[in-house]
């Protein structure tokens, strides 16, 4: 995880020299990274999060995406995302799968999808079945 860490900060310096995150994580970003992957579908209240550290809402926003390259909410998006295709990979349909991530329905899930990837998840975990879908993921990181 330290190694994929270390590509994707190279990454990032490549994209955009100027806003490439810190190299070193904050131990209170990695805790709420963590806590996010780990309470989903659960909501995340952004204040219980900023007051469980003591720092105000705005810091705690700055402090993740200073960290991380990417902002909190995004963050949150796209390990709901990932869930929810997990869920999908492993049979369920695609109305408990998004329920199963925290999205309302299956619509905003769709919709959510489609914006990210280009296409529709019944597109993609319907009719080609053979797909595999591959995420890494860290207990002990952000990943």
């Amino acid at each position: 995880s330290d190694q994929a860490h270390a590509i994707q900060l190279k990454i990032l310096k490549c994209l955009n020299p100027g806003s490439a995150p810190e190299e070193k994580l904050d131990s209170r970003v990695q805790k709420v990274a963590r806590r996010i992957r780990n309470e989903l579908p659960d909501r995340i209240r952004l204040d219980d999060l900023a007051q469980e550290f003591s720092i105000s809402e705005d810091r705690l926003m700055r402090l993740f995406k200073e960290s991380l390259g990417l902002p909190m909410r995004r963050y949150l998006l796209w390990v709901r995302l990932t869930e929810a295709a997990r869920f999908l990979m492993e049979g369920m349909n695609l109305t408990d799968a998004a329920h199963a991530a925290g999205f309302s329905d299956s619509a905003h899930f769709s919709r959510t999808f489609k914006e990210n990837f280009g296409f529709v998840p019944s597109q993609f975990f319907g009719q080609w079945r053979s797909v595999n879908l591959m995420v890494c993921k860290s207990e002990d990181t952000f990943t």
